[in-house]
């Protein structure tokens, strides 16, 4: 019988000068079995050369390179496509001021307490705005939820895709109802479409890390040789590395959406007052930097009720131009409702009923 000590692991790739890996082991000379094992100086190493295992991992590992870099050039054109798509929405859904003449910037100045507001809208700002709202609540490939926060399965993402592509329908955002553009109604098929080149891409990388399992599964259990160990071997890693960028890529597209094209549209809630919950029009800016629109009443702090004394001073002058540029309708009923409650006031400081119907006798 032969003491088999086995110092060697699975191959690397073959170095550049093209020597072959090899597993070394070592033979011992005693024709018994001792009780405990030997390791004397009486051994003979034998180098055995793998160059069947070589060759398999060196093709595998070749094949998924190969695809990682197609993946990479996939990539690049699905953040071009995303750029150009970002681009058509915004000439699209561009405010008022950039399509309307006419229109002129509010500030200290300029009557600032007598602001002039247009809600005639002549492009698909709320349209795309309304579109997006859906798109982030109908959260198609990763929930933000604590219960299961995460990234969907691709099955829960197809389903979440189809509802999302219903409720536009349903709501009238497809067609010319509410999309007044041809341009608008093609760029929302090019968004849909991006989406359902992610969700592909998900389908190709559970198949793709399903064939890799299999095909190292087969080829550990033909060749008795550890594949995954405490230490990955250089073939393992070459592998493992290899496949990482597939198992990556849906996750970083869906993150290019987010910092890509969802911000070009404003949302009402980033631009809401603390006070009221509505938007912050006109908005204060007070010296610690925090925004209220101008019928707040009070500042709550951590230890006491400030009352809000506004000025003209403490107007953020560029961020209402924004909110009239970007929230036309919003700023329009705000600004109604701030008269609406003004009037109500001086007529209660009169002592006069505010509700009571004026009759003339």
């Amino acid at each position: 019988m032969y003491d088999l000590a086995i110092s060697g692991s699975v191959p690397s790739l073959p170095p550049e000068d093209g020597t072959l890996p090899s597993l070394s082991f070592s033979l011992s000379d005693d024709d018994h079995e001792p009780e405990q094992p030997s390791y004397g100086e009486n051994r003979n190493e034998v180098v055995i050369p793998l160059a069947s295992d070589m060759v398999f991992f060196r093709t595998l590992s070749n094949s998924i390179n190969g695809l990682s870099e197609h993946l990479l050039t996939m990539q690049s054109d699905f953040v071009a496509t995303l750029h150009g798509l970002s681009s058509t929405i915004a000439n699209t859904a561009r405010p008022n001021s950039w399509t309307m003449s006419g229109i002129f910037a509010s500030s200290l100045l300029s009557k600032p307490w007598g602001i002039a507001n247009s809600v005639e809208l002549k492009n698909d700002l709320y349209s795309w705005r309304e579109i997006f709202q859906l798109y982030v609540e109908a959260e198609v490939f990763e929930s933000v939820h604590e219960l299961d926060r995460g990234e969907r399965s691709v099955e829960e993402s197809e389903k979440r895709l189809k509802q999302f592509a219903e409720r536009v329908t349903i709501r009238g955002l497809g067609d010319q109802r509410k999309l007044k553009s041809k341009t608008s109604r093609e760029a929302l098929e090019t968004f849909l479409e991006l989406n359902v080149f992610i969700l592909n891409i998900k389908k190709f990388q559970y198949a793709n890390a399903e064939a890799t399992r299999k095909i190292l599964k087969k080829h550990t259990k033909r060749t008795s040789l550890p594949l995954f160990t405490d230490k990955l071997s250089s073939h393992s890693q070459t592998v493992v590395l290899a496949n990482q960028h597939t198992l990556t890529l849906p996750r970083t597209l869906v993150q290019a959406i987010g910092e890509t094209l969802l911000p070009i549209i404003p949302q009402i809630d980033d631009y809401s007052c603390l006070i009221c919950t509505s938007i912050a029009f006109k908005p204060i800016r007070l010296s610690c930097g925090h925004l209220f629109c101008v019928r707040a009443p009070c500042v709550l702090t951590a230890d006491r009720i400030v009352e809000l004394a506004a000025s003209l001073a403490n107007v953020d002058w560029a961020l209402l131009n924004f909110m009239q540029d970007w929230f036309p309708i919003e700023s329009h009923e705000k600004l109604m409702q701030n008269q609406k409650e003004a009037t109500k006031e001086q007529f209660e400081e009169l002592g006069l009923d505010p509700d009571q119907i004026c009759t003339v006798m």
